[in-house]
């Protein structure tokens, strides 16, 4: 499959191509959704190959209750920490689960497909996925209130395939589409036209990477892995924030990432002060997590098993 490939090809990520977006800024507004219990703020979620670890400084603190056996492949936490939403493998048979903070599991039925990314809307209220099936993959929206979905973008044939989302507004999904040899930054309107929104032209790199994608909606930014040199050669790999109102970049850590960090998906904190990534060479099926905040570098013990990361 071709996602099945593509994993493989994240430790050497695209480039995306030349493009513009709109002048205008993100309009989030907070979240709406609340809970009495929410996910404590300092929980990072460790995705591995049959369940979600919850781990904390001090190392793993169990399963995520009802995540046991479902084979994750992304996962996202609410931006007030009532839900977990996870997209499994071979997602087609029974769509994205949602963990609630209060132990409640529920699967939102979606699309048929294989899914690749999931994320939340700004107000709590939606779930973005992206799906693939054979040569065609596209993005749907999910009302989790009452579990309706709609289709807002379709990718066919050898058009690059939509990998992960995120949101740019409660209006909009940015989505990251992964070609043979480059990856692009779209936006997705309210009429279903894609645009491309950001590529490395714009940023001043050699590439963008085809792994991390996350949105920090209070801060009006994007957490992005870059790289100097090509696609064969890179160099100077590292972390950015860009600013979705005016493109302009920032460095997410002090020091670019090291030879055998983030060969998967980086995050971030609640506030957004650090960064957390799984260390691993590619391919040996172990990898540690990392928390990165300022000069500041601490590996968290016990898990060698971190794959996707998710951080309330």
């Amino acid at each position: 499959m071709l996602r099945t490939l593509l994993c493989a090809a994240l430790l050497v990520s695209g480039m995306s191509a030349c493009g513009s977006g709109s002048s205008h800024g993100p309009t989030a507004k907070p979240p709406s959704r609340r809970c009495d219990h929410p996910f404590p703020a300092s929980l990072l979620l460790a995705a591995n190959e049959s369940s979600v670890e919850r781990m904390t400084a001090d190392g793993p603190r169990g399963i995520l209750p009802g995540t046991r056996g479902i084979l994750p492949q992304d996962l996202a936490i609410s931006h007030v920490r009532c839900s977990v939403a996870i997209v499994t493998e071979y997602d087609d048979s029974k769509g994205p689960l949602v963990v609630g903070s209060d132990g409640s599991t529920r699967r939102q039925r979606s699309a048929v497909g294989e899914a690749n990314g999931i994320a939340w809307s700004p107000d709590d209220r939606r779930l973005a996925v992206s799906y693939q099936s054979g040569p065609d993959s596209w993005v749907r929206v999910v009302n989790v209130a009452n579990g309706k979905s709609r289709e807002v973008a379709h990718f066919r044939g050898d058009d690059p395939f939509a990998y992960h989302v995120a949101w740019f507004d409660n209006d909009t999904v940015l989505v990251m589409r992964v070609g043979v040899d480059d990856v692009t930054i779209d936006r997705i309107g309210a009429d279903g036209q894609a645009q491309r929104f950001l590529t490395a032209e714009q940023l001043g790199v050699g590439g963008i990477g085809s792994d991390t994608f996350a949105v920090d909606a209070p801060h009006d930014r994007l957490l992005l892995k870059v790289y100097s040199g090509t696609l064969m050669k890179q160099r100077d790999r590292r972390l950015i924030w860009v600013d979705l109102k005016t493109r302009g970049v920032a460095p997410a850590m002090d020091a670019p990432l090291g030879r055998l960090d983030a060969p998967f998906a980086a995050v971030f904190s609640p506030g957004g002060d650090a960064v957390a990534f799984t260390v691993g060479r590619g391919g040996s099926g172990r990898y540690g997590c990392t928390i990165v905040r300022g000069h500041e570098r601490r590996d968290l013990p016990g898990n060698r098993e971190c794959f996707s990361l998710a951080w309330g």
